[in-house]
């Protein structure tokens, strides 16, 4: 996914995030949707240590191998722990 990506999935303003709670670290844990009721973060397959809410859809994008799963990366959750790409 290009980063532009997500600027054009989310196209004009508002972008309106619920509040769910917060982590270790008291950052904001929640839900955002675009003007349209799309669920921005089902779209870009959050964070599952904090969420699995997005699993089915992260799941469906492995096996389409989209997005991401198009191209060899780090997941998210091994990037934090400093795995890297050679």
């Amino acid at each position: 996914m290009r980063p532009v990506a997500l600027r054009q999935q989310i196209g004009q303003p508002p972008v309106v995030c619920t509040v769910r709670g917060t982590d270790r670290y008291d950052r904001a844990l929640g839900i955002c949707q675009d003007a349209t009721g799309t669920d921005l973060n089902g779209w870009l397959v959050a964070y599952r240590r904090y969420s699995t809410t997005s699993v089915p859809k992260e799941d469906q994008a492995k096996t389409a191998k989209s997005g991401i799963w198009a191209d060899e990366f780090v997941p998210p959750w091994n990037w934090r722990c400093g795995d890297r790409l050679d």
